[in-house]
């Protein structure tokens, strides 16, 4: 007789929990990425996460306290989570920019920045006290992922949720004409990897982390200009401070080839942050 898997997890004889955990985490792996493809998942405005189309069925996660925590487990190790720079830019309530960060997409419940009290109750659930947002995701969630992907894409849509499209226009122009300066001076004020840092910082079990940077204009890559404006705006430097990441990536899309210094320049960064945030190392 044929009996569902959830039905036979959730009976009290469980034929699924006498299986080995090891068998037990495979069948978790391939519920939650059945196709075996990308295991990266997005934080994008009010959701928790967006999985690709070939993305499995999370409702395995609501069947028992044990299941949750193996399955759990399984979940924030294998996937991959990709941060894109709204996500950061509706944090900073003192941004001076061209627009409000209340007009921002939003992601989170509660501002990780702020680092706000929580308290667990004798059931696991964590609340907060600080005051809610228009986003679903909780900073607790959050840090329970072990290896993230950021793009950092300087491209129109970026540029358009910070200011308005005429402002925005004039800098992709000025971009196009090899004029790094207004882009230079965005990245300053936004703060986005400062932020970046932070929130990273606070995900005490993340194993790996890889910051892709760029400039698209139109579809096209100008990656010569995403170095620059990258490196001029000492968008680079706050990444030194990460002190809790395995591994981590830093490359620039869409180049083939990076000059000697612009080399230099992306080894230094990962030299130290593999290193403990030591610059002697």
């Amino acid at each position: 007789m044929y009996t569902p898997l959830v039905t036979a997890m959730s009976s009290t004889k469980s034929i699924f929990l006498l299986l080995p955990l090891e068998i037990r985490q495979e069948i978790y792996f391939h519920i939650f990425f059945p196709d075996e493809g990308s295991t990266s998942i997005s934080l994008i405005p009010a959701k928790k996460i967006s999985p690709r189309p070939e993305f499995g069925n999370l409702s395995i996660l609501r069947t028992n306290k044990q299941v949750y925590g193996e399955a759990s487990l399984v979940f924030y190790e294998q996937s991959t989570l990709v941060i894109r720079p709204y996500s950061i830019l509706c944090l900073r309530s003192n941004l001076q920019l061209g627009k409000a960060p209340e007009t921002y997409p939003q992601v989170w419940k509660h501002n990780p920045l702020h680092q706000p009290s929580r308290t667990e109750d004798s059931d696991g659930k964590i609340s907060y006290t600080s005051p809610q947002l228009r986003g679903l995701l909780e900073p607790h969630i959050f840090e329970r992922f072990q290896h993230v992907r950021v793009l950092v894409l300087m491209n129109q849509s970026l540029l358009k949720i910070l200011m308005d499209a005429s402002t925005a226009d004039l800098v992709m122009h000025a971009i196009a004409l090899d004029n790094s300066e207004p882009a230079v001076r965005l990245l300053q004020e936004a703060h986005i990897m400062d932020d970046l840092v932070k929130l990273l910082s606070n995900m005490k079990g993340l194993k790996s982390a890889e910051v892709q940077f760029g400039v698209d204009l139109n579809q096209w890559w100008f990656c010569l200009d995403a170095t620059e404006v990258f490196t001029k705006s000492g968008g680079l430097e706050p990444l030194k401070r990460l002190t809790n990441v395995r591994n981590l990536k830093v490359n620039v899309l869409g180049r083939f080839e990076l000059g000697v210094e612009e080399t230099e320049i992306l080894k230094e960064v990962v030299r130290v942050v593999e290193g403990g945030g030591r610059s002697d190392v």
